[in-house]
């Protein structure tokens, strides 16, 4: 197998948990307010990332998702519910052939299932981090997972950064031979957010896609 297709399986695959990057974004300096109002705010994507890392072989690689969307509730200056969805159709890997082998059926099947689908059930947040428990529906499985993270006010909104990991196979991603064999088993999430206010219509989460298990065969 190249070099040039591990990127592609390892997206979909593992990675090693870390601590959220640190970037800051253009135009999202620190806000000289302490608190943030209460009602929603809104994701913007333009001054946004959505990344999964993952590695192949000990080689760490990126796919960055270019179109997903997300809302926030916010009481007491402290996000209380929490929603994204990312477009998998937009991931993109390192190279043409990288991206069009993640949006395979061997791996994302972006055909089949074009949305990951991540809300909160429990919210519990201090004044600059939070740990939510939240449904993930990605390739047609759901699960309850548990993420963590960092928020802090800036101009024109609430920066939020998190990072988490899930495993390939509860998500039916097993692409066979021979990608299993140099594909770790974890994927790390990276979501540097910048949410903006908004109107409550505009924060209405999109009905999650319902658990499909029968494709459990790449």
């Amino acid at each position: 197998m190249t070099k040039s297709l591990l990127p592609l399986l390892l997206a979909l695959t593992g990675c090693a948990s870390a601590a959220p990057p640190a970037t800051v974004l253009a135009g999202t300096a620190p806000s000289q307010q302490t608190s943030a109002p209460d009602g929603y705010f809104c994701v913007d994507a333009a001054r946004s990332r959505f990344t999964a890392v993952a590695r192949a072989l000990g080689v760490r690689h990126s796919v960055r998702v270019v179109d997903f969307r997300g809302a926030a509730q916010v009481s007491g200056s402290r996000p209380v519910t929490l929603w994204v969805v990312a477009d998998l159709s937009t991931a993109q890997g390192d190279s043409e052939l990288l991206t069009g082998l993640l949006r395979s059926r061997r791996f994302l099947y972006v055909e089949r299932y074009p949305r990951a689908h991540f809300e909160s059930l429990e919210v519990q947040a201090s004044d600059t981090t939070h740990e939510v428990t939240g449904r993930l529906t990605l390739r047609g499985r759901s699960q309850v997972l548990a993420v963590t993270g960092t928020h802090e006010l800036v101009t024109g909104g609430v920066r939020a950064r998190s990072r988490f990991s899930v495993r390939r196979e509860d998500f039916g991603v097993l692409p066979g031979a021979p990608y299993e064999w140099v594909l770790g088993s974890t994927i790390d999430i990276e979501l540097d957010l910048l949410a903006r206010e908004c109107d409550a219509s505009a924060s209405e989460p999109p009905q999650a896609p319902a658990p499909d298990p029968s494709d459990s065969e790449p």
